[in-house]
């Protein structure tokens, strides 16, 4: 694989991260999930991740191959949650989108979005992080419960991110240790 490490995004990784995600929408819409598949997220997206410093990227051998976004801001749709709700009241991150290039799919580089996410947010001092996704994303959903995150329930998306797609989603929840 070579060597692995992650960092903030800059403006010149924004190409890459825009690449990465339209592949992986692509996919996503072959495996018929009704996930990123109304133009979200985009450009401006990550832009704005990026202004706010929570856009990552992950690399390999220098090569932007991976990235994600961990929020430190109140996610408003986690407020809400049905059949089922939040271990804590507890501050949290929010892992938000992420993706790993197609070239690097089935190499074990996703396992480092989850490690590096859990660093990030351990260096923030919050004590959870939560995440979600697509019912019909099984793979997102077997690598979460690898990496010890616990389904807590449902949560609905903003449904004008996505017109005329499924809202719903699955929430999931781990405890982050201090090492």
């Amino acid at each position: 694989k070579g060597k692995v490490d992650y960092r903030l995004a800059t403006t010149e990784d924004i190409h890459n991260v825009v690449d990465i995600t339209e592949k992986a929408k692509a996919k996503m819409k072959a495996k018929g999930i009704d996930q990123w598949q109304g133009g979200y997220p985009n450009e401006e997206v990550f832009l704005s991740d990026l202004s706010k410093e929570q856009l990552y990227v992950i690399t390999v051998d220098g090569m932007v191959r991976a990235f994600f976004v961990i929020s430190t801001e109140e996610e408003p749709t986690y407020l809400e949650i049905s059949e089922g709700k939040w271990s804590s009241d507890l501050p949290y991150c929010t892992l938000h989108r992420c993706a790993v290039d197609d070239v690097y799919r089935g190499t074990g580089l996703s396992d480092y979005i989850f490690r590096f996410a859990e660093d990030v947010c351990r260096q923030k001092g919050f004590p959870y992080l939560r995440t979600d996704t697509h019912k019909k994303n099984k793979s997102m959903q077997r690598c979460l419960r690898d990496f010890g995150y616990v389904y807590r329930g449902n949560v609905f998306m903003d449904p004008t991110r996505e017109p005329g797609h499924d809202t719903l989603r699955y929430a999931f929840e781990k405890r982050i240790k201090k090492k």
